[in-house]
């Protein structure tokens, strides 16, 4: 064989050997979290979890972005001065909450004038995502300037997408993201302060984003639950009970019980809590355990037929009357999550909150609106993409 030769088979070699294992080889697929379904499993896992096992699964969220917070962070130092801060912000006094009734109200109320001007519906979702935003950014960021509506629905809207492509950042090309994400930091920086730096412990998304995940989504379907998936003396009832709590919006009214049709007791507390156990934020909680990504189902938990009942699938504010904190976790009960990392957000400020804004829809649309869209609704669906068409129109 000649040297030409030869050198012409050793490139066909090299060639067939790029081709087998770039090409032809079969891809690495993501492996799909375990679920644990166990409550006892669930408890015991959440309370030995540390930070390196918390904050594996969520370096999805860096990327996606930039945070820098407890739920990333392996520095016992930096998770600890978050937490304090987060507690520090979340602590509400009573004149505090009447002023974000208030705000949370006016808002909604110069919306929906707004909006009727040039049309009898309006888009459900995105009215409900920006009162969320609008009402976390008074809380927690007071001194920032009221941004236009178009931010507002940019931000929210590429907070969702950029959520949804981050869970499959593990097999796909990240450039986009990346892209993705700096348009976003540049929009969000022109929001809250052009001349700061937006990354790191900096990032105002260490605070807004856990703050406006764990609201919007349960604030929609409870809405939905109470003001179109009820009869229709229980409407008129729980409108009354949200009325209430809005002219006062303490614990005792929050946690005051109400007669109200077949001999239930419900309170705005137990209407907050079925809602957040049928639709929790965080549907799953995840861990990596000695390189094995688990997932802590809570949405399976708190909707299994075994712990809840028959009825498990059904919007039943009453049957919290009974049933005591305790009881609950014991029946996996943990839409804040349990454990060494349990959410800050828990004593009071999620759930009241919760009520505050589900108690200016209400009022703001009772007897005056119907859903346009949602009449084959059903049980509702707690993934982040749904319900984006439905509409409120105005009845005639």
């Amino acid at each position: 064989m000649s040297y030409q030769s030869a050198i012409a088979l050793a490139y066909t070699f090299v060639i067939l050997v790029i081709i087998k294992y770039f090409i032809w080889a079969p891809r690495k697929h993501h492996t799909a979290p375990r679920r644990l379904r166990n409550v006892k499993e669930c408890l015991y896992l959440l309370k030995s979890s540390t930070l390196k096992q918390r904050a594996s699964p969520n370096q999805r969220l860096v990327i996606a972005f930039g945070i820098d917070n407890a739920f990333t962070t392996v520095d016992p130092i930096h998770a600890k001065r978050f937490v304090n801060q987060s507690k520090s912000l979340l602590r509400t006094q009573g004149d505090d909450w009447k002023m974000l009734t208030q705000f949370a109200s006016d808002w909604t109320k110069q919306v929906v004038f707004v909006k009727l001007q040039t049309s009898c519906s309006f888009r459900l979702l995105p009215m409900v995502q920006a009162l969320v935003f609008h009402t976390v950014l008074r809380k927690f960021f007071p001194a920032i300037s009221t941004p236009s509506d178009s931010e507002v629905e940019f931000i929210t809207s590429r907070i969702n997408s950029l959520w949804i492509a981050s869970k499959g950042i593990a097999c796909q090309d990240k450039t986009q993201l990346v892209y993705q994400r700096k348009e976003f930091q540049s929009r969000l920086q022109s929001t809250f302060s052009p001349n700061k730096s937006q990354s790191g412990e900096e990032n105002p998304l260490n605070i807004l984003l856990p703050a406006y995940e764990t609201l919007w989504r349960v604030v929609l379907r409870i809405f939905l639950e109470v003001q179109f998936l009820s009869e229709p003396q229980r409407v008129c009832e729980y409108a009354a009970q949200f009325e209430k709590f809005l002219l006062d919006p303490t614990r005792g009214k929050f946690e005051e019980e109400t007669q109200i049709q077949d001999g239930l007791s419900v309170s705005i507390k137990g209407i907050v809590a079925e809602g957040l156990r049928l639709y929790p934020p965080t549907r799953r909680i995840y861990r990596e355990i000695d390189g094995e990504e688990v997932a802590v189902d809570v949405e399976y938990l708190h909707r299994d037929a075994t712990n809840w009942g028959d009825d498990a699938m059904r919007f039943i504010p009453g049957r919290w009357a009974t049933l005591t904190t305790c009881d609950a976790g014991k029946r996996g009960y943990m839409p804040f999550g349990a454990g060494t990392f349990e959410c800050p957000a828990k004593p009071e400020f999620g759930l009241f909150a919760i009520g505050i804004m589900v108690g200016v829809l209400v009022t703001k649309f009772a007897n005056q609106f119907e859903l346009n869209g949602g009449d084959d609704l059903g049980p509702l669906e707690n993934v982040r993409d749904a319900y984006s068409e439905l509409e409120l129109r105005r009845k005639i």
